[in-house]
């Protein structure tokens, strides 16, 4: 459902937001390459999971239809 996806994009960007004050004591100034990676990481997975969630909305679904309901017609004219 829409409402979960957003719920779930927005606790992502939470803790990236959170993720640099954490670390910050640990690792000083290298704390901007690894929260740039694991952002990198964590949102490529929230987008694929979104991808995965709705799939006929990224497949051009509809033009598919059509020649399947073209071919259809032609097989029925044809031997019907």
């Amino acid at each position: 459902p829409l409402s979960y996806t957003r719920h779930t994009s927005r606790s992502v960007l939470l803790f990236l937001v959170g993720l640099p004050f954490a670390l910050w004591g640990v690792l000083g100034w290298s704390t901007v390459h690894v929260v740039a990676v694991i952002a990198f990481v964590i949102l490529g997975i929230d987008e694929t999971g979104f991808g995965i969630e709705e799939p006929f909305g990224i497949m051009p679904i509809q033009p598919l239809c059509q020649v399947v309901t073209a071919t259809c017609r032609e097989a029925l004219e044809h031997y019907g």
